[in-house]
């Protein structure tokens, strides 16, 4: 466990564990701070090592859903494809570098590490809690005024506002690289942060964690509050006029329909606030508590949480790409049927693919299907394989005039209105009443002889 100890001339006396260090709180001692491997340190690392590939894994899913369908190219989408993409870079780096050092037990690369670990989590984080941010406005934009938001909102306007959150995010990580304040190592966490415990930059601290964590969570609330209330509102409406529309129509359809609209409109209202309970509620338990402890702790300017309430709020705030890609990716059944497909055309094409550069074999189930329906049509099964018959071309018979007959007077032979051959080929007299006389080596059943 971290003891705190006390400050005098700009150096604090920690324990970590079983040994003591003199810990610069600027982070400007000549050597890296460290602590014993043993217990929560390794307990804390391996959990780490878990969110990153968790996180990872679920990050990617949300890209692969996303990118290679042109049809889930929408608005809402690219700001989660955003999302899942700086969710991906932050477990790759942050989430993943802080689980090595806790593993370790000392702190890997120094000063300049400290500063760019500092630097990027900040950055990170900035951009990850904006576009959250963003996708509950574009949510209430859709609800709230469906025409507007679909004209207005285009993928040009996405680029733009993806550039302000990264230009925004870079100047407020800049401050503590130039003076304004420092990135120091936190024993507790393993991980280096602002120094929030600084007196003289707590106006940074203070504005840093408002704009990270706070007004993020301002918009969510406004947003969700008023989607869950125009949804209620009209959801009452529609029951509303189903009940007049029912009894306008039919008498016993109003008794039933007025049993059923309180009870179907009060689902649909749980199910709407469970939704908006899940997204603002993991957004508060990874966020908040951790901005909490900076708050209390920049007051008090000293570390009196207690370090495993510090481990535990911080080990949340790094597992935050596993949870917003669990919650916006992994939840969504549109993105996960796209999921599927795409993995199982890859798989087919791998599976299936030929020898011969280029050429891709169909699956065996689509070839029988297509053999066996060419088969019923050209031809059957000979010796395992299918034999497909040749078509011969019809050629038109030529019958001389003095073969045509006049069979007006025979009774045998029934008038129609048409001359027609078996096969479909038409035939033309230029007598008008004339019958054609069949050729000896034509079967008489299949003529027809007709009278116009």
């Amino acid at each position: 466990m971290t003891v705190p100890g006390h400050y005098s001339n700009g150096e604090a006396n920690y324990s970590f564990w079983d040994d003591i260090y003199n810990a610069s709180t600027s982070f400007r001692e000549p050597y890296s701070p460290g602590w014993s491997t043993q217990g929560r340190g390794i307990v804390h690392g391996i959990f780490l090592l878990v969110f990153t590939v968790i996180g990872s894994a679920f990050n990617v899913f949300m890209i692969v859903a996303i990118v290679p369908n042109r049809r889930l190219r929408t608005v809402r989408n690219i700001l989660l494809v955003h999302l899942g993409a700086v969710g991906l870079a932050s477990s790759m780096l942050t989430t993943l570098y802080a689980g090595v050092v806790s593993l370790c037990g000392y702190w890997l690369g120094g000063q300049s590490m400290c500063h760019a670990y500092g630097f990027i989590q900040s950055a990170f984080t900035l951009t990850s809690v904006w576009t959250i941010a963003a996708l509950s406005w574009d949510k209430y934009q859709t609800i709230a005024s469906p025409l507007h938001h679909s004209l207005t909102a285009t993928a040009r306007k996405m680029t733009s506002l993806f550039a302000v959150f990264w230009l925004s995010a870079f100047i407020l990580a800049l401050p503590p690289l130039f003076g304004g304040n420092s990135y120091v190592f936190s024993p507790v966490t393993g991980t280096c942060f602002i120094n929030h415990l600084d007196v003289l930059s707590r106006w940074y601290v203070g504005l840093l964690v408002s704009v990270m964590f706070y007004l993020p969570l301002i918009v969510m609330i406004y947003c969700y509050t008023h989607i869950f209330r125009i949804a209620r509102t009209q959801s009452s409406r529609i029951a509303a006029t189903m009940v007049r529309m029912a009894c306008v129509v039919q008498a016993p359809i109003a008794l039933n329909t007025q049993a059923t609209a309180p009870l179907s409109t009060s689902i649909k209202g749980t199910k709407a606030m469970l939704t908006i309970l899940q997204l603002v509620g993991a957004f508060t338990l990874t966020y908040i508590p951790f901005s909490i402890v900076i708050l209390v702790e920049t007051a008090t300017g000293t570390r009196q949480v207690d370090p495993m309430l510090v481990s535990i709020v911080t080990t949340l705030f790094q597992a935050a790409p596993m949870t917003n890609s669990a919650i916006y990716g992994i939840r969504n059944k549109i993105l996960r049927n796209s999921f599927i497909r795409y993995t199982r055309r890859k798989v087919q094409l791998f599976c299936y693919k030929d020898k011969r550069k280029g050429s891709v074999k169909r699956s065996s189930s689509f070839r029988m299907s297509l053999m066996q329906r060419k088969g019923n049509q050209n031809g059957s099964a000979q010796s395992g394989h299918l034999r497909r018959t040749q078509s011969l071309q019809v050629r038109h018979l030529s019958v001389p005039k003095s073969a045509i007959v006049k069979y007006e007077s025979s009774e045998n032979i029934r008038k129609t209105q048409s001359f027609t051959l078996q096969n479909g080929h038409a035939f033309t007299n230029e007598d008008d009443e004339c019958c054609l006389a069949p050729p000896p080596s034509l079967n008489f059943d299949d003529v027809k002889i007709i009278r116009k």
